[in-house]
């Protein structure tokens, strides 16, 4: 509150006291003017005294007015103080308030300066004075109700002095709180700082690691386009190399098919029932390693013969490829033979059969038993196998059956009807593709039904006709330089029916003619492989032979399995069938001194047959003949004929007519009327 501004607006603004009195009577002119002269010089004086009492007046009014003035100037100050001060220094308030109460009293007992001459100068004084005195009380009433005022604000003050005291203890601890977090704050700060100079060198790097990655992965495809082309070159020379090395393992295959001749002739002696007496067996000899093979390979067999004398104990020698005794199986027969098997699915023209008397064993040999699969069922097993082995060649198999019954051909996948086997023309059989072994045992197992059998004196079942299965295998190269070129190969597997006297077993009728068409059937056979062994013409004139043409042609190869009884009274026999298989091995020897007659002449142009000899001698009942087998120098090499070998495949039919009997297997193969390729 503005005190100056309050005492200013209310100053005493009474007019000051006349020095003449208005209500006295005027004096005459004349009579009085003395009087009024004197009377005017005792107004003058009292005139005078009056004035110096105002002027006293005046200046303890003045002095007043100064004293009142630096009062109210202490009282500005002071509640400018108190203002200040007021909440925070309650004590000085009440100091404040004895001082004030101090110089309002000072104020108020101050004795009055002026002289009372005549009464009214002191009452201008005394009014002054009480006029002052109000003024003064009303204003420390004033000041003692603001004092008042400050006294409640104090009190409230010092409750919320107590609750700021609280506050503070609160204030304190959240400043210290405060400084706390601001302490974290700044770790954090600098922690944030840390990472983001981290981050900041992380995402340089990062962009350096993507730049370097970049460059790696234009290096990486450069390189990888590099590998890939380097890989494509690597492929196909590995291919090449592959395809090399294959066609020299071929060679060297070909070639050790080659030294082994075109035409081999293995003995098997048929096993004897355990039942048998050993006296009632004849005696083939320890075996002994013969001229082809370390294994068993010549046999000597004591024969009896009639002379002048009486009987005659004598030995005769056969010299075979290799000879399977009675403990050999049909697996361990196909182990020997099945590079034959492996010839046909690489495009040749192959030739199996089994040569022997009735109950000599051809059949086990060549079909065997579930317990014991002969040559047939293994074999198929085997072509699919090969078939099956690698993803680079295509393999299709056609299997043809048919029987050859009194130089008369039968197609045994047709059907019989009313009881009569479908008679064809070789050029008319049917052929039959199959896709697996199953399918083409199921085709083998039923046409085996059809085939002629008959009872004679040496067999319960004997087959009285000829069983020739074919396939055809085509090979298709589907990978490498040689990818698309086919490769063609035939393969025939022969049951041939059993050679006997047919004096000797009885035979009449019908019987003395099927065994009279059938030892024709194999002397033609004989003279075939007599001729194919010396490179001179083979003579085709039997049905049989003619079924075969195509696969005992020039650059065939044929294997003839020569069975023989274990009884010594099938002797004779035995020794007739072993003298066919010593002319079919003097044929062996002729092809393979042919064979190697070409092959130093390929080699040397102009060059002389090397010298030196082999002697394999066949001891017969009279004499020893000795067959020479050189290297060219044999006397029966020829050289072979260059004229073009026809097709080694059985042309399909043509008809339409027949009932094909693979249509009736649900596993079988579909029957293709259409010309083999």
């Amino acid at each position: 509150m503005d005190l100056r501004g309050q005492y200013k607006a209310q100053e005493p603004t009474q007019a000051m006291p006349a020095t003449r009195q208005k209500g006295s009577p005027p004096a005459d002119k004349t009579a009085k003017q003395g009087v009024a002269k004197q009377g005017i010089a005792k107004q003058g004086i009292a005139k005078q005294e009056t004035t110096k009492q105002e002027v006293a007046t005046l200046k303890d009014i003045a002095e007043t007015r100064s004293e009142i003035a630096n009062v109210s100037q202490a009282l500005l100050s002071l509640a400018d103080v108190v203002k200040t001060y007021s909440k925070n220094n309650s004590n000085k308030l009440d100091s404040i308030n004895t001082q004030l109460e101090t110089l309002t009293a000072s104020v108020i007992q101050k004795p009055s300066t002026t002289t009372d001459n005549n009464g009214s100068a002191s009452s201008t004084g005394e009014d002054t004075r009480r006029y002052v005195e109000s003024r003064l009380k009303e204003k420390i009433a004033q000041l003692e109700a603001e004092i008042l005022a400050q006294k409640g604000e104090k009190r409230r003050g010092s409750a919320a002095g107590r609750d700021g005291s609280h506050a503070t203890d609160e204030v304190r601890t959240l400043q210290s709180k405060v400084e706390q977090e601001r302490v974290r704050a700044e770790k954090a700060e600098a922690t944030a700082e840390h990472a983001t100079r981290e981050r900041d060198e992380a995402i340089a790097d990062r962009e350096r690691a993507l730049e370097t990655l970049e460059d790696i992965d234009k290096k990486w495809v450069a390189h990888f386009e590099e590998s890939l082309v380097a890989h494509e070159n690597i492929e196909e020379v590995l291919r090449e190399s592959i395809d090399r090395e294959q066609d020299r393992r071929r060679q060297l295959f070909d070639q050790v098919q080659d030294l082994k001749g075109n035409i081999r002739v293995m003995c098997r002696i048929r096993p004897a029932p355990k039942w048998v007496d050993e006296g009632e067996l004849m005696d083939f000899g320890a075996p002994t390693p013969g001229d082809f093979s370390d294994k068993w390979g010549r046999l000597n067999l004591q024969a009896t013969r009639k002379a002048a004398m009486g009987t005659v104990l004598e030995t005769k020698t056969f010299d075979f490829e290799r000879i399977f005794g009675q403990e050999d199986t049909n697996e361990t027969v196909f182990d020997e033979i099945s590079d034959l098997v492996q010839s046909a699915t690489q495009g040749k023209k192959v030739t199996l059969f089994a040569y022997g008397q009735t109950g000599s064993g051809k059949t086990h040999t060549m079909l065997g038993s579930d317990k014991d699969p002969g040559i047939i069922p293994q074999t198929i097993d085997m072509m699919f196998d090969v078939a099956n082995e690698s993803p680079d060649y295509r393999y299709t198999v056609a299997m043809s059956i048919i029987e050859v019954y009194q130089d008369a051909v039968h197609d045994l996948l047709i059907e019989p009807e009313h009881g009569k086997k479908a008679r064809v023309r070789l050029s008319e059989a049917a052929w039959a593709e199959t896709e697996s072994a199953a399918a083409a045992s199921a085709i083998l197992s039923q046409a085996s039904q059809y085939r002629t059998v008959a009872a004679t004196n040496a067999n319960d079942q004997s087959s009285r006709s000829h069983l020739i299965i074919s396939f055809q295998i085509t090979k298709e190269h589907l990978a490498g330089n040689r990818a698309g070129q086919v490769a063609k190969g035939t393969l025939n597997l022969v049951d041939l029916a059993g050679s006997e006297r047919t004096a000797a077993a009885g035979a009449t009728g019908t019987q003395m003619r099927e065994g009279v068409s059938i030892n024709s059937d194999l002397m033609n056979l004989n003279l075939v492989i007599t001729a194919l062994g010396n490179g001179t013409r083979v003579p085709f004139d039997s049905a049989l032979t003619k079924a075969l043409k195509g696969s005992l042609e020039k650059g065939s190869r044929t294997l003839m399995f020569v069975m023989v009884s274990p009884f010594k009274k099938d002797q004779s026999q035995t020794v007739q069938t072993l003298d066919k298989g010593a002319e079919a091995t003097k044929a062996k020897l002729a092809s393979i001194g042919r064979a190697n007659n070409f092959a130093t002449t390929s080699k040397k142009p102009g060059a002389s047959p090397a010298s030196g000899s082999k002697h394999i001698t066949s001891t017969t009942p009279t004499t020893t003949t000795t067959v020479k087998a050189c290297n060219g120098a044999s006397a029966a090499a020829r050289t072979p004929s260059r004229r073009q070998t026809q097709n080694t495949s059985i042309p399909r039919p043509s008809s339409n007519s027949a009932k094909s009997l693979v249509s009736r297997l649900s596993s079988g193969g579909k029957r293709t009327p259409h010309t083999p390729r």
